[in-house]
Protein backbone atom coordinates (compact mmCIF):
# COMPACT_ATOMS: atom_id res chain seq x y z
CA UNK A 1 0.00 0.00 0.00
CA UNK A 2 1.22 3.25 -0.76
CA UNK A 3 2.37 5.77 1.85
CA UNK A 4 1.64 9.43 1.71
CA UNK A 5 3.19 12.05 4.32
CA UNK A 6 1.71 15.01 4.34
CA UNK A 7 3.87 18.33 5.57
CA UNK A 8 2.21 21.18 6.89
CA UNK A 9 2.33 24.27 9.48
CA UNK A 10 -0.32 24.34 12.49
CA UNK A 11 -1.98 26.98 10.78
CA UNK A 12 -2.74 24.62 8.04
CA UNK A 13 -3.80 21.71 10.08
CA UNK A 14 -7.67 21.93 9.29
CA UNK A 15 -6.82 21.88 5.63
CA UNK A 16 -3.84 18.93 5.78
CA UNK A 17 -6.93 16.85 7.97
CA UNK A 18 -9.19 17.63 5.13
CA UNK A 19 -6.80 16.36 2.02
CA UNK A 20 -5.64 13.38 4.44
CA UNK A 21 -9.34 11.84 4.90
CA UNK A 22 -9.52 12.14 1.43
CA UNK A 23 -6.52 10.38 0.06
CA UNK A 24 -7.71 7.78 2.65
CA UNK A 25 -11.00 7.52 0.96
CA UNK A 26 -9.86 6.49 -2.22
CA UNK A 27 -6.94 3.77 -0.03
CA UNK A 28 -3.73 5.79 0.47
CA UNK A 29 -2.18 4.71 3.85
CA UNK A 30 -1.64 8.75 5.16
CA UNK A 31 0.59 9.74 7.77
CA UNK A 32 -0.71 13.43 9.06
CA UNK A 33 0.53 15.18 12.60
CA UNK A 34 -1.92 17.13 13.78
CA UNK A 35 0.41 18.43 16.89
CA UNK A 36 4.21 19.36 16.17
CA UNK A 37 5.70 18.07 19.82
CA UNK A 38 9.67 19.22 20.30
CA UNK A 39 11.08 16.13 21.49
CA UNK A 40 13.63 14.26 20.37
CA UNK A 41 11.10 10.76 19.92
CA UNK A 42 8.82 13.00 17.84
CA UNK A 43 11.45 14.21 15.52
CA UNK A 44 12.74 10.62 14.89
CA UNK A 45 9.37 9.07 13.96
CA UNK A 46 9.31 12.15 11.32
CA UNK A 47 12.41 12.03 10.06
CA UNK A 48 11.98 8.15 9.90
CA UNK A 49 8.43 8.06 8.33
CA UNK A 50 9.46 10.60 5.61
CA UNK A 51 12.61 8.62 4.80
CA UNK A 52 9.65 5.42 4.38
CA UNK A 53 7.35 7.32 2.97
CA UNK A 54 6.41 6.91 -0.85
CA UNK A 55 5.17 10.47 -1.66
CA UNK A 56 5.07 13.51 0.34
CA UNK A 57 2.91 15.78 -0.25
CA UNK A 58 3.58 19.55 1.11
CA UNK A 59 1.29 21.85 1.51
CA UNK A 60 2.77 25.50 0.63
CA UNK A 61 0.87 28.33 2.17
CA UNK A 62 2.10 32.00 3.38
CA UNK A 63 2.63 30.08 6.71
CA UNK A 64 4.52 26.85 5.56
CA UNK A 65 6.93 29.66 3.33
CA UNK A 66 8.28 30.68 6.57
CA UNK A 67 8.69 27.53 8.43
CA UNK A 68 11.98 26.20 8.65
CA UNK A 69 10.41 22.85 9.44
CA UNK A 70 8.47 22.53 6.36
CA UNK A 71 11.32 23.44 4.56
CA UNK A 72 12.97 20.70 6.05
CA UNK A 73 10.74 18.43 5.25
CA UNK A 74 10.33 19.08 2.06
CA UNK A 75 14.18 18.98 1.15
CA UNK A 76 13.94 15.55 2.19
CA UNK A 77 11.15 14.36 -0.04
CA UNK A 78 12.89 16.03 -2.44
CA UNK A 79 16.14 14.32 -2.11
CA UNK A 80 14.29 11.03 -2.50
CA UNK A 81 12.32 12.25 -5.45
CA UNK A 82 9.07 11.33 -3.78
CA UNK A 83 8.03 15.74 -3.27
CA UNK A 84 4.62 16.53 -4.68
CA UNK A 85 4.03 19.90 -4.08
CA UNK A 86 0.54 21.81 -3.58
CA UNK A 87 0.38 25.06 -4.36
CA UNK A 88 -2.52 26.73 -1.89
CA UNK A 89 -4.30 29.79 -3.15
CA UNK A 90 -1.68 30.75 -5.35
CA UNK A 91 1.33 30.63 -2.76
CA UNK A 92 4.07 28.93 -4.78
CA UNK A 93 6.99 26.78 -3.60
CA UNK A 94 10.34 27.94 -3.01
CA UNK A 95 12.56 27.69 -5.57
CA UNK A 96 14.36 24.29 -5.55
CA UNK A 97 11.56 22.82 -3.38
CA UNK A 98 9.24 22.25 -6.63
CA UNK A 99 9.38 18.48 -6.46
CA UNK A 100 8.64 16.16 -9.12
CA UNK A 101 5.37 17.18 -9.67
CA UNK A 102 2.76 20.16 -8.57
CA UNK A 103 -0.79 20.89 -8.26
CA UNK A 104 -2.66 23.96 -7.27
CA UNK A 105 -5.75 23.91 -5.02
CA UNK A 106 -8.16 26.62 -4.50
CA UNK A 107 -9.44 25.30 -1.18
CA UNK A 108 -12.75 27.22 0.59
CA UNK A 109 -11.14 27.27 4.14
CA UNK A 110 -10.39 24.32 5.66
CA UNK A 111 -12.77 22.44 3.11
CA UNK A 112 -12.00 21.02 -0.56
CA UNK A 113 -14.46 21.53 -3.09
CA UNK A 114 -15.18 18.35 -5.53
CA UNK A 115 -12.95 20.05 -8.26
CA UNK A 116 -10.43 20.42 -6.14
CA UNK A 117 -10.49 17.17 -4.47
CA UNK A 118 -10.56 15.13 -7.50
CA UNK A 119 -7.66 16.95 -8.94
CA UNK A 120 -5.70 16.42 -5.73
CA UNK A 121 -6.72 13.14 -5.95
CA UNK A 122 -6.24 12.74 -9.73
CA UNK A 123 -1.99 14.30 -9.15
CA UNK A 124 -1.42 11.80 -6.28
CA UNK A 125 -2.15 9.04 -8.65
CA UNK A 126 -0.63 10.51 -11.42
CA UNK A 127 2.70 10.85 -9.32
CA UNK A 128 2.47 6.96 -8.01
CA UNK A 129 1.64 5.83 -11.42
CA UNK A 130 4.57 7.86 -13.15
CA UNK A 131 6.76 6.53 -9.83
CA UNK A 132 6.48 2.78 -10.40
CA UNK A 133 4.13 2.63 -6.62
CA UNK A 134 0.73 1.22 -6.19
CA UNK A 135 -1.93 3.23 -7.14
CA UNK A 136 -5.09 3.82 -5.28
CA UNK A 137 -7.84 0.91 -6.27
CA UNK A 138 -9.82 1.52 -9.08
CA UNK A 139 -12.92 0.58 -7.77
CA UNK A 140 -12.39 2.16 -4.61
CA UNK A 141 -12.14 5.18 -6.63
CA UNK A 142 -15.40 4.67 -8.24
CA UNK A 143 -17.17 3.59 -5.45
CA UNK A 144 -16.18 6.81 -3.71
CA UNK A 145 -16.32 8.79 -6.67
CA UNK A 146 -20.67 8.06 -7.10
CA UNK A 147 -20.97 8.53 -3.31
CA UNK A 148 -19.87 11.85 -3.67
CA UNK A 149 -22.54 12.16 -7.08
CA UNK A 150 -25.16 10.23 -5.03
CA UNK A 151 -24.79 12.62 -2.17
CA UNK A 152 -25.09 16.07 -4.64
CA UNK A 153 -28.33 14.69 -6.43
CA UNK A 154 -29.57 13.86 -3.19
CA UNK A 155 -31.70 17.30 -2.46
CA UNK A 156 -32.63 17.73 -6.00
CA UNK A 157 -34.09 14.34 -6.13
CA UNK A 158 -35.76 14.72 -3.08
CA UNK A 159 -37.45 17.87 -4.46
CA UNK A 160 -38.58 15.97 -7.67
CA UNK A 161 -40.05 12.98 -6.24
CA UNK A 162 -41.71 15.35 -3.67
CA UNK A 163 -43.44 17.23 -6.68
CA UNK A 164 -43.79 14.30 -7.96
CA UNK A 165 -46.38 12.81 -5.20
CA UNK A 166 -47.70 16.23 -5.20
CA UNK A 167 -48.68 15.74 -9.06
CA UNK A 168 -50.19 12.14 -8.27
CA UNK A 169 -52.32 13.29 -5.62
CA UNK A 170 -53.37 16.42 -7.61
CA UNK A 171 -54.25 14.38 -10.42
CA UNK A 172 -55.65 11.38 -8.78
CA UNK A 173 -57.94 14.41 -6.80
CA UNK A 174 -58.92 15.75 -10.26
CA UNK A 175 -59.39 12.41 -11.71
CA UNK A 176 -56.94 13.77 -14.47
CA UNK A 177 -54.69 10.67 -14.40
CA UNK A 178 -53.81 8.88 -17.59
CA UNK A 179 -50.84 7.01 -19.10
CA UNK A 180 -49.13 9.83 -20.41
CA UNK A 181 -49.24 11.68 -17.27
CA UNK A 182 -47.84 8.22 -15.17
CA UNK A 183 -45.30 8.46 -17.29
CA UNK A 184 -43.73 12.27 -17.51
CA UNK A 185 -44.80 12.59 -13.88
CA UNK A 186 -42.61 9.60 -12.73
CA UNK A 187 -39.35 10.78 -15.03
CA UNK A 188 -39.37 13.85 -13.27
CA UNK A 189 -37.26 13.33 -10.51
CA UNK A 190 -34.42 12.05 -13.04
CA UNK A 191 -34.68 15.08 -15.53
CA UNK A 192 -34.16 17.32 -12.38
CA UNK A 193 -31.20 14.77 -10.82
CA UNK A 194 -29.44 14.98 -14.61
CA UNK A 195 -30.04 18.76 -14.97
CA UNK A 196 -28.51 19.29 -11.78
CA UNK A 197 -25.93 16.62 -12.15
CA UNK A 198 -24.89 18.01 -15.71
CA UNK A 199 -24.92 21.33 -14.13
CA UNK A 200 -22.65 20.52 -11.37
CA UNK A 201 -20.18 18.47 -13.65
CA UNK A 202 -19.98 21.34 -16.64
CA UNK A 203 -19.20 24.28 -13.87
CA UNK A 204 -16.37 21.79 -12.89
CA UNK A 205 -14.94 21.18 -16.39
CA UNK A 206 -15.27 24.97 -17.09
CA UNK A 207 -13.20 25.49 -13.82
CA UNK A 208 -10.68 22.99 -14.78
CA UNK A 209 -10.35 24.11 -18.23
CA UNK A 210 -10.68 28.13 -17.89
CA UNK A 211 -9.30 27.88 -14.67
CA UNK A 212 -5.51 27.07 -15.80
CA UNK A 213 -4.68 29.72 -17.52
CA UNK A 214 -4.82 31.95 -14.78
CA UNK A 215 -2.15 31.66 -12.26
CA UNK A 216 -3.48 34.74 -9.40
CA UNK A 217 -5.39 33.58 -6.91
CA UNK A 218 -8.02 36.41 -7.71
CA UNK A 219 -8.38 35.48 -10.98
CA UNK A 220 -8.57 31.56 -10.40
CA UNK A 221 -11.41 32.66 -7.50
CA UNK A 222 -13.16 34.68 -9.86
CA UNK A 223 -13.12 32.11 -12.52
CA UNK A 224 -14.19 29.63 -9.66
CA UNK A 225 -17.63 31.85 -8.85
CA UNK A 226 -18.09 32.25 -12.57
CA UNK A 227 -17.92 28.77 -13.54
CA UNK A 228 -20.61 27.82 -10.57
CA UNK A 229 -22.80 30.90 -11.52
CA UNK A 230 -23.50 29.43 -15.09
CA UNK A 231 -23.77 26.02 -13.57
CA UNK A 232 -26.50 27.17 -11.15
CA UNK A 233 -27.96 29.01 -13.71
CA UNK A 234 -28.17 26.20 -16.46
CA UNK A 235 -29.37 24.17 -13.38
CA UNK A 236 -32.08 26.36 -13.07
CA UNK A 237 -32.79 27.01 -16.19
CA UNK A 238 -33.27 23.33 -17.08
CA UNK A 239 -35.03 22.61 -13.99
CA UNK A 240 -37.68 25.21 -15.35
CA UNK A 241 -38.28 23.78 -18.27
CA UNK A 242 -38.78 20.44 -16.76
CA UNK A 243 -41.35 21.49 -14.31
CA UNK A 244 -42.98 23.72 -17.01
CA UNK A 245 -43.33 20.58 -19.37
CA UNK A 246 -44.16 18.14 -16.86
CA UNK A 247 -46.72 19.91 -14.66
CA UNK A 248 -47.99 22.77 -15.72
CA UNK A 249 -49.30 21.93 -19.21
CA UNK A 250 -50.37 18.23 -18.32
CA UNK A 251 -52.30 19.26 -14.83
CA UNK A 252 -54.37 22.48 -17.33
CA UNK A 253 -55.08 19.53 -19.62
CA UNK A 254 -53.23 20.56 -22.74
CA UNK A 255 -50.39 18.38 -23.67
CA UNK A 256 -47.42 20.05 -24.64
CA UNK A 257 -46.06 19.48 -28.01
CA UNK A 258 -44.64 16.18 -28.95
CA UNK A 259 -41.34 17.71 -30.57
CA UNK A 260 -40.43 19.94 -27.52
CA UNK A 261 -40.75 17.02 -25.13
CA UNK A 262 -39.16 14.15 -26.69
CA UNK A 263 -36.72 17.12 -27.14
CA UNK A 264 -36.60 17.65 -23.29
CA UNK A 265 -36.65 13.66 -22.53
CA UNK A 266 -33.80 12.69 -25.07
CA UNK A 267 -31.61 16.13 -24.12
CA UNK A 268 -32.36 14.85 -20.37
CA UNK A 269 -30.55 11.63 -20.83
CA UNK A 270 -27.81 13.20 -23.17
CA UNK A 271 -27.01 15.56 -20.30
CA UNK A 272 -27.07 12.56 -17.69
CA UNK A 273 -24.65 10.27 -19.65
CA UNK A 274 -22.45 13.17 -21.10
CA UNK A 275 -21.93 14.10 -17.60
CA UNK A 276 -20.89 11.07 -16.19
CA UNK A 277 -18.51 10.10 -18.70
CA UNK A 278 -16.95 12.67 -20.71
CA UNK A 279 -17.24 15.90 -18.42
CA UNK A 280 -14.65 14.25 -15.62
CA UNK A 281 -12.35 13.53 -18.72
CA UNK A 282 -11.92 17.58 -18.98
CA UNK A 283 -10.38 16.99 -15.10
CA UNK A 284 -7.56 15.26 -16.48
CA UNK A 285 -4.10 16.98 -16.60
CA UNK A 286 -2.90 15.16 -19.60
CA UNK A 287 -6.21 16.36 -21.30
CA UNK A 288 -5.84 19.92 -20.05
CA UNK A 289 -2.39 19.97 -21.76
CA UNK A 290 -3.98 19.02 -25.17
CA UNK A 291 -6.51 21.14 -24.76
CA UNK A 292 -5.05 24.07 -23.62
CA UNK A 293 -1.18 23.78 -24.48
Amino acid sequence: MTEIFVCCTPEDDPLATAIARRLSEVGYTVHHHLERAETAAYRAWTLSTLERADIVVVLWTQSSLASPWVIDEADVGNRRGRLLSVEVSGWRPPIGHGGSARVALDPRGAELSRASSERLVDAVCGFAEAAGLQPARRLWRRVSHLVQICIELAPTFAIGSGWTLWMFWEALRDGTLTETLVVRVASLPLVISACALAAARGADALLQIIGVRFRAYRARLAIMWLAEALGAATGIAFTGIALWMFTLAALRGGEPSFDVSTWLVFASGAFLFLSVKYLPLLSSRRLQRRLIG
